[in-house]
């Protein structure tokens, strides 16, 4: 199955307050020790010293073999240099620390999503929601992973659920409105871009997905001006150069077209090829809307 560009996956990272370590200082110094460590690993992970993060945790779980915080958070720092398998195995043991950690448990699901274990990440972020029905990120993720596999109808109600929860989150209505175009409801995707857009107006990708579903509707000059407004936002979008330059070649305004390829050239030269391709080999493209 071809991953979607559009799906936003949220993880989770467990932040070290100070109420931690008021906490910690009424406990054994074994206990004091693992905290302090832990600590100092997400000042690392703040820093991208992942290395360090990895052998401080690694320490602070010496200390204290239970101490499911602290798994979540090693689990997250391999993801973060790509050990899928190693941050999988320490989300599973954050679980089996403490089974009804929601955290950790969608955590989970998005290290079985990103590494295409699609039924198992769907499988995660259902029981997150049945631990915590009022957890909207699971809900997002759900969405992801249902239209990951196709089942368009489950992505749908799963994003609306998300954005029930919280109706400010501009990315859940972005993606709201993607899992609606492939039925065509574009009512519904045309509703929910421009409320992603009214609540973050530098949201370049929502611009880009708006410039897609108004050329797919035949709206030439609205696709023009919100791709240019991408553009405006964010000069070295690739995709949106991409789109805006196949769009004008699509129009027979081969020229135009010519510019946005030299301009995305310096950009992704790979996705140019593709752009050039079709100016001069007539080669049939598809819009890009991530």
């Amino acid at each position: 199955m071809k991953r979607l560009g559009f799906l936003s996956v949220a993880y989770c990272l467990l932040s070290f307050n100070a109420s931690l370590v008021v906490v910690a200082q009424t406990l054994n110094d074994e206990r004091q020790t693992a905290s302090s460590l832990r600590a100092a690993a997400l000042n690392y992970y703040d820093r991208k010293e992942f290395e360090k993060a990895v052998s401080a945790l690694k320490q602070a779980i010496s200390q204290r073999p239970d101490y499911a915080e602290a798994y979540n958070d090693l689990g997250l720092t391999y993801a973060a240099v790509g050990r899928r398998s190693e941050a999988i195995a320490s989300l599973q043991e954050a679980i089996r620390c403490r089974p009804g950690f929601t955290i950790a448990i969608n955590n989970l699901g998005v290290e079985y999503f990103e590494s295409g274990q699609i039924n198992l990440a769907i499988q995660s972020f259902q029981r997150v929601i049945q631990l915590d029905p009022r957890y909207a990120v699971a809900f997002n993720n759900l969405g992801a992973s249902f239209s990951e596999v196709g089942r368009s109808k489950e992505a749908i109600e799963a994003y609306e659920k998300a954005i029930e929860l919280k109706p400010d989150w501009p990315q859940a209505h972005r993606n709201l409105a993607l899992a609606s175009a492939p039925g065509d409801d574009y009512e519904r995707v045309f509703k929910h871009l421009n409320i992603a857009i009214s609540l973050q107006p530098d949201f370049y990708e929502a611009y880009n997905s708006l410039g897609v579903a108004h050329y797919r509707k035949g709206h030439y000059r609205e696709a023009v001006a919100a791709l240019q407004q991408a553009i405006k936002i964010k000069r070295d979008y690739d995709d949106a150069l991409y789109n805006l330059g196949l769009l004008q070649l699509a129009v027979n305004k081969r020229n135009e077209a010519l510019e946005q390829y030299h301009k995305l050239k310096g950009v992704n030269p790979t996705l140019a090829d593709v752009l050039y391709a079709g100016i001069f080999r007539g080669m049939i493209l598809d819009l890009r809307n991530k």
